[in-house]
């Protein structure tokens, strides 16, 4: 019973040794830059953990807010075409609620303008950005859990260890290259690269009259047709936008706010009109 009891305390303190091991790796080589910027950082495409980093490492005097319709802009662009030192923040698939609390966080750290691309889907109705299951909350106010889920979590630790083994100059260019056919997220050497279409992407080729054709055929298909109503609710979307932007902007006068509305196909409104003209209306 003793020997049982004695491997049994082995096996816990070994245990522990491993978590708090794991936990000092990640806060050492802090993959997210949460506490400190790094010279030798590596960025995700994972933008709803990234901008919670880039938010404390980079610097910038201009935010850009957005959803997909917005998030292959490139940050030298932005600052090329306007001007200003901007940190791109758009976010895949994001609503209002997660896009004005993450522009929220980036006023906090210095931004004096914001540059937003807004389209009727970020006011769709969603969860409250504290039951959000979507977007770390407490990773961006570094409250203890958010600390916590990040020092202890295994995902990052493996980030970490990858990480360090990338710093190693006979290592490092050969897992440079292969970063991005490997199961990490942290593979994209240039804060640029965030979410941007490949330099030597063939525009032609993927956006062309062909492929549109088909997505409008996909989405006004009977059977997904549905999808284009979703969540849209007139009194719901009117209250979202009045919380979320005109709320954002009340308390910010300080702050400049460029608001502009990405364009859409004409498809977009002929799918509206031809299998859901109720949300045609709301829009």
């Amino acid at each position: 019973m003793r020997g049982n009891f004695t491997h049994l305390r082995r096996l816990l303190l070994v245990s522990i040794a491993c978590v708090l091991g794991a936990a000092v790796l990640t806060y050492l080589v802090d993959p997210l830059q949460l506490f400190r910027p790094s010279r030798l950082a590596f960025y995700s495409d994972d933008t709803r953990v990234q901008n919670a980093g880039l938010i404390r490492s980079q610097s910038f005097d201009t935010a850009f807010m957005g959803t997909s319709l917005a998030i292959h802009f490139r940050q030298s662009d932005i600052d090329r075409a306007l001007g200003v030192h901007s940190l791109k923040l758009a976010m895949t698939g994001s609503n209002s609620r997660q896009q004005g609390f993450v522009l929220e966080r980036a006023i906090e750290r210095g931004a004096r303008r914001v540059i937003w691309a807004m389209d009727d889907f970020i006011f769709v109705d969603a969860a409250d950005i504290e039951a959000d299951p979507f977007l770390p909350v407490d990773l961006y106010r570094q409250t203890t859990k958010g600390i916590a889920s990040y020092l202890f979590s295994a995902a990052m630790a493996k980030e970490s260890l990858f990480a360090l083994l990338r710093s190693i100059p006979p290592l490092q260019q050969k897992l440079t290259l292969a970063a991005p056919f490997l199961p990490v997220k942290f593979a994209l050497s240039d804060v640029d690269d965030i979410y941007a279409l490949p330099r030597d992407f063939d525009v032609a080729r993927d956006y062309n009259a062909k492929k549109t054709l088909a997505s409008f055929a996909y989405i006004t298909s009977p059977v997904r047709s549905r999808f284009l109503g979703e969540g849209y609710g007139y009194d719901a979307m009117l209250r979202h936008f009045e919380r979320d932007a005109v709320g954002l902007i009340a308390r910010h006068p300080d702050v400049t706010f460029d608001i502009y509305l990405p364009p859409y196909s004409i498809l977009q409104f002929v799918a509206m009109r031809d299998a859901s003209p109720a949300t045609l209306k709301i829009v």
